[in-house]
Protein backbone atom coordinates (compact mmCIF):
# COMPACT_ATOMS: atom_id res chain seq x y z
CA UNK A 1 0.00 0.00 0.00
CA UNK A 2 1.06 3.31 -1.04
CA UNK A 3 0.46 6.69 0.86
CA UNK A 4 -3.14 7.94 -0.35
CA UNK A 5 -4.12 4.65 -1.90
CA UNK A 6 -7.68 3.82 -0.56
CA UNK A 7 -8.61 0.54 1.62
CA UNK A 8 -12.04 -0.99 1.67
CA UNK A 9 -12.54 -2.22 5.29
CA UNK A 10 -16.24 -4.16 6.38
CA UNK A 11 -17.01 -5.35 9.77
CA UNK A 12 -19.61 -8.28 9.96
CA UNK A 13 -21.25 -8.42 13.13
CA UNK A 14 -23.32 -11.55 14.46
CA UNK A 15 -24.96 -11.87 17.99
CA UNK A 16 -26.26 -15.02 17.80
CA UNK A 17 -22.43 -15.81 16.85
CA UNK A 18 -20.79 -13.38 19.35
CA UNK A 19 -18.70 -12.87 16.60
CA UNK A 20 -16.53 -9.99 14.32
CA UNK A 21 -15.36 -10.56 10.72
CA UNK A 22 -12.93 -8.01 9.44
CA UNK A 23 -12.48 -7.85 5.51
CA UNK A 24 -9.76 -5.87 3.64
CA UNK A 25 -9.95 -5.29 -0.07
CA UNK A 26 -12.80 -7.94 -0.49
CA UNK A 27 -10.59 -11.01 1.46
CA UNK A 28 -10.92 -12.21 5.35
CA UNK A 29 -8.15 -10.82 7.22
CA UNK A 30 -9.33 -11.88 10.78
CA UNK A 31 -12.24 -12.60 12.99
CA UNK A 32 -12.86 -11.92 16.45
CA UNK A 33 -15.23 -13.16 19.55
CA UNK A 34 -17.04 -10.67 22.04
CA UNK A 35 -18.65 -13.18 23.79
CA UNK A 36 -18.62 -13.35 27.86
CA UNK A 37 -15.81 -15.44 27.73
CA UNK A 38 -13.77 -13.27 25.35
CA UNK A 39 -10.87 -10.48 25.53
CA UNK A 40 -13.24 -8.20 24.70
CA UNK A 41 -16.76 -9.03 25.74
CA UNK A 42 -19.97 -7.37 25.22
CA UNK A 43 -22.98 -7.76 27.56
CA UNK A 44 -26.04 -9.23 25.09
CA UNK A 45 -28.27 -6.37 26.86
CA UNK A 46 -25.87 -3.86 25.06
CA UNK A 47 -26.18 -5.35 21.74
CA UNK A 48 -29.97 -5.61 21.94
CA UNK A 49 -30.25 -1.62 22.65
CA UNK A 50 -27.51 -0.35 20.69
CA UNK A 51 -25.39 1.10 23.82
CA UNK A 52 -22.61 -1.04 22.53
CA UNK A 53 -20.23 1.48 20.99
CA UNK A 54 -19.75 1.93 17.63
CA UNK A 55 -15.94 3.70 17.09
CA UNK A 56 -14.40 4.83 13.78
CA UNK A 57 -10.67 6.52 14.18
CA UNK A 58 -10.16 5.98 17.32
CA UNK A 59 -9.67 2.66 19.60
CA UNK A 60 -9.55 4.19 22.91
CA UNK A 61 -11.03 8.13 21.64
CA UNK A 62 -7.37 9.54 22.81
CA UNK A 63 -5.78 7.85 19.47
CA UNK A 64 -6.70 8.89 16.07
CA UNK A 65 -6.48 7.58 12.94
CA UNK A 66 -4.76 9.89 10.19
CA UNK A 67 -6.62 9.81 6.77
CA UNK A 68 -10.11 10.12 5.44
CA UNK A 69 -13.18 7.58 5.65
CA UNK A 70 -15.74 7.71 2.72
CA UNK A 71 -18.74 5.90 2.38
CA UNK A 72 -19.90 4.70 5.44
CA UNK A 73 -22.89 1.79 5.16
CA UNK A 74 -24.49 0.54 7.75
CA UNK A 75 -26.54 -3.28 6.55
CA UNK A 76 -29.53 -4.54 9.17
CA UNK A 77 -28.02 -8.35 7.95
CA UNK A 78 -25.08 -9.98 7.50
CA UNK A 79 -23.56 -10.06 4.08
CA UNK A 80 -21.81 -12.61 2.44
CA UNK A 81 -18.36 -13.41 1.82
CA UNK A 82 -19.51 -13.05 -2.04
CA UNK A 83 -21.34 -10.34 -1.36
CA UNK A 84 -18.50 -7.85 0.00
CA UNK A 85 -16.12 -9.15 -2.24
CA UNK A 86 -18.57 -7.96 -5.19
CA UNK A 87 -19.07 -4.54 -3.44
CA UNK A 88 -15.52 -4.24 -3.12
CA UNK A 89 -14.95 -4.81 -6.86
CA UNK A 90 -18.11 -3.16 -8.11
CA UNK A 91 -17.25 0.24 -5.56
CA UNK A 92 -20.95 0.31 -4.79
CA UNK A 93 -23.07 -0.67 -1.51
Amino acid sequence: MLTGDWIHYVAVISKPDHRIWWYKNGKLMDSDGFAPTDSYPIPDADLRNGNAPVRLGSQDGKSFFKGEIDNLYFYNRKLSPVEIEQIFKDGTP
